[in-house]
């Protein structure tokens, strides 16, 4: 009776070290885990904090894009910065996730373990349903009424390259500041091409050629190509007093060609394949985040069960 009362307890203490080493093997790999989504949350938050501090002369060219564009495109959202909210919302998440998980771990408790579970499950469905939205944005943003939308409003709004004294933009010509900030920093011009502009009636076609002769412009002085070795992001926070001096070819407003403007490409063909190289960077980013998080969920659920068959073979242990 002893003897087998002996070999019984062995037995159990052996399998109870098994249960431990497996149970170890779970804690570690969902550590692992919790450890690229703290990271990937904090990248998260860290590139929403950029989208959303962009500068407003940049931000409302993607803001020209929305189709319930406003009169005012400075005071309406695209949906770039809306993301941007979201992509902060879904860093923080990330992050209370994670500690959430660790604790889970740490502490071995199942009620911990079955939230983290069920807030990955709904963190999914939320990503997937976001790459549904930003999917059908981009198709909206192919569309040619949104590139004539642009079109139309540079047609009625843009007043060129306007100076007063200071060198610095009256307040009330904000949208042509922004969109001349936007051709420097992007190297585009117009909606289409530089062509628009002999379309374009209303804005300031005044520019003074070497010989300090006044002559009618083609296309404003942002579209043309800075000097050999210069920063067009530099450029376009310049003072356009300073930017003047800092264009490759004083000639080109008159005489645009490939060599001294960005006549080609258009500011809507540069702002689609900004969108698209972002969206193919988020989309397989997610889908990595996803991956991770289906991963982490299992074996959160995974290691829940195993605490539960445990506690139930060793009479509560």
């Amino acid at each position: 009776m002893g003897a087998t009362s002996f070999k019984s307890s062995d037995r159990r203490k052996r399998l109870l070290k098994v249960m431990v080493s497996k149970a170890k093997c779970w804690v570690i790999v969902i550590k692992v885990l919790n450890s690229i989504l703290l990271v990937a949350g904090v990248g998260a938050v860290l590139c929403a904090g950029w989208i959303l501090i962009l500068d407003d002369r940049f931000l409302f060219l993607s803001r020209m894009a929305n189709q319930n564009f406003s009169e005012d495109p400075m005071k309406n959202y695209s949906l770039l910065e809306v993301c941007g909210y979201m992509l902060l919302a879904t860093g923080l998440l990330l992050i209370c996730l994670s500690v959430l998980g660790f604790l889970g771990v740490c502490m071995l408790n199942r009620s911990i373990l079955g939230i983290y579970t069920i807030c990955i499950c709904l963190m999914v469905v939320l990503q997937l349903a976001a790459g549904v939205l930003g999917a059908l944005y981009l198709d909206s943003l192919r569309m040619d009424e949104v590139q004539k939308q642009m079109f139309t409003s540079l047609q009625v709004r843009y007043q060129g390259p306007i100076l007063n004294d200071t060198g610095l933009f009256p307040s009330d010509v904000e949208f042509s500041h922004s969109f001349d900030y936007a051709q420097v920093s992007l190297q585009c011009c117009g909606a289409n091409n530089g062509s628009d502009y002999a379309v374009f009636t209303e804005w300031n076609r005044t520019w003074y050629d070497s010989s300090g002769s006044l002559s009618m412009a083609k296309v404003p002085f942002t579209c043309c190509k800075v000097k050999d070795g210069g920063d067009p992001d530099e450029a376009a926070n310049m003072r356009l007093i300073k930017l003047i001096t800092y264009i490759k070819d004083q000639s080109c407003p008159l005489k645009p060609v490939d060599r001294n403007s960005n006549f080609v490409p258009g500011c809507y063909e540069k702002l689609l394949d900004l969108y698209t190289r972002l969206s193919y960077l988020i989309a397989g980013v997610g889908t990595f985040l996803v991956v991770v998080e289906i991963a982490s969920g299992t074996s959160a659920y995974r290691l829940c069960r195993f605490l539960q068959r445990t506690f139930e073979d060793f009479d509560g242990w």
